[in-house]
């Protein structure tokens, strides 16, 4: 019997490993989040409901003719992993963090980090400068790297409706929230003929009455992307709220 010691918040699946044919539940308090049937493999990514709060989740695995197993997680602020490569690298915070805090992850391997305003600030003499101060769920940040750098930072969960996507006229630094990826008509309502959207590797257009055509099909938490939209005004898009 094995399952991780902590269940982040946001997360929509909780991995439990234990002899096929066992059933599993997962409450918080008192309430079921998450019922499975562990198959053959003897191990099953349990559906849950997201949680938005952090506290304590039970996890009960039963079996016919066995003892049931019962042992509590902790319910926990997500953290921000991410491996850069070297150079220039797409970024997309997935939960709240301090500015302070992921530049000390880069152990002296960053060189800047420039958002969509021009801000930016500049590791150099062994520390950083510059007038970007804070970091935004929902935005990209160009992240430049010296050598490949892999970072854990500890964030705070956000709540996807109180951080809408705002997409003006033009080029838009985007990322988006949550733990799953979107295709791009679940990520992206109502778009406008030759809208585009791209990453550092691959591109995608929409055509009127045809769809979404190019090499991007799903958007990814943590990837940054540049959305140019076509549309004279400026659009908002607030994704449904975890439950």
């Amino acid at each position: 019997m094995s399952h991780n010691e902590n269940l982040p918040i946001g997360e929509s699946s909780f991995t439990v490993s234990a002899d096929a044919g066992s059933y599993v539940a997962i409450t918080v308090n008192d309430e079921i989040i998450g019922v499975a049937e562990v198959p053959a493999t003897g191990t099953i990514d349990v559906p849950i409901i997201a949680q938005t709060a952090t506290g304590t989740a039970m996890v009960v695995v039963t079996r016919n003719q066995r003892q049931p197993y019962i042992a509590t997680v902790t319910i926990t602020n997500p953290s921000v992993n991410v491996t850069f490569g070297v150079g220039w690298n797409w970024w997309s915070p997935t939960a709240a963090i301090e500015l302070a805090d992921f530049e000390a992850a880069l152990d002296g391997k960053g060189l800047n980090i420039i958002a969509q305003d021009g801000s930016s600030v500049t590791y150099e003499n062994n520390s950083w400068s510059g007038d970007l101060t804070t970091l935004e769920v929902g935005v990209m940040y160009m992240v430049q790297t010296l050598e490949e750098v892999t970072i854990t930072v500890d964030g705070t969960a956000v709540d996807p409706a109180e951080h809408p996507l705002v997409l003006n006229p033009g080029n838009n630094w985007i990322g988006i929230l949550g733990n799953e990826d979107k295709t791009l008509d679940e990520a992206l309502p109502n778009p406008t003929n030759l809208d585009y959207i791209k990453t550092a590797n691959g591109l995608s257009v929409y055509y009127q009455g045809q769809g979404w055509k190019g090499s991007i099909s799903t958007l990814k938490p943590g990837t940054g992307y540049i959305y140019n939209s076509k549309a004279g005004v400026t659009k908002t898009i607030t994704y449904p709220l975890a439950k």
